[in-house]
C-alpha cells in the first residue's frame, strides 16, 4: 500500500496520523532474566502492533548480559503475523570477548557481522551471539512486509547454550516499527 497524499487545506484523519506519523515503538523499562532454557519465548516488553498489508521499516537494539559464565549466548528471532516476508541484518559480536572488561575484544579480531536473511512463515530466525560473561549488543534492522493479516512483531530470545546463570535482556533495549507503506 502506497503512503497516502494529501492536498492543501485538507484536514487529516486521527487513523492517518496514528498509521503514518507516529512509529509504533517498545521499550524495555526494566531487565528480564531467563536461565536454563534453549527454547525462544517473547519478550514481555519488545512487541508492537503492525497491519494487514503494510511495509515497515524496523529498527531494534538490544543489550544483553551473560553474568560471568562463558558459553551463553543469546539466541533470538522475530515472531509475526503469517505471510511476512521482507529483509533483516543484524550487527552483532561473532566471537567471545578474550579481553577482561565488557566490549574489550583482542586486537585483530572482527567484532561484528552483518547477517541477512528473509523472514518467511511468521518467523525471522536470527543468529546466536556469543557468550562470554560480557554486556553486549545486537543492533537489528530491516523491513518487515506484511499480508492480508494484522498482529505483532514480537522479539522471542532464550539462551544459545542452558546454562543455570541468568541471560539478560537489560533494560533499554527497544523495538521501532514506522510505516512506510
Amino acid at each position: 500500500m502506497a503512503p497516502p497524499t494529501y492536498t492543501p487545506g485538507q484536514v487529516l484523519s486521527y487513523t492517518d496520523c496514528n498509521s503514518w506519523f507516529t512509529p509504533e515503538a517498545a521499550y524495555k523499562t526494566a531487565d528480564t532474566s531467563r536461565a536454563s532454557t534453549t527454547t525462544r519465548a517473547a519478550d514481555p516488553d519488545l512487541t508492537v502492533p503492525v497491519a494487514a498489508n503494510a511495509v515497515y521499516d524496523v529498527r531494534c537494539y538490544l543489550s544483553y548480559q551473560s553474568g560471568n559464565t562463558s558459553g551463553i549466548g543469546l539466541n533470538f528471532a522475530f515472531t509475526t503475523p503469517a505471510g511476512v516476508s521482507g529483509r533483516w541484518g543484524a550487527a552483532y559480536r561473532v566471537a567471545g570477548d578474550a579481553g577482561t572488561t565488557t566490549n574489550a575484544g583482542p586486537a585483530g579480531t572482527v567484532d561484528f557481522a552483518w547477517s541477512g536473511t528473509a523472514a518467511t512463515g511468521g518467523t525471522w530466525n536470527g543468529p546466536a551471539t556469543p557468550g562470554d560473561g560480557h554486556s553486549h549488543s545486537v543492533l537489528i534492522e530491516g523491513t518487515l512486509i506484511t499480508a492480508g493479516t494484522a498482529g505483532s512483531l514480537t522479539l522471542a530470545w532464550a539462551q544459545d547454550s542452558s546454562s543455570a546463570t541468568n541471560l539478560v535482556i537489560q533494560n533499554g533495549s527497544k523495538l521501532i516499527a514506522l510505516r512506510v507503506g
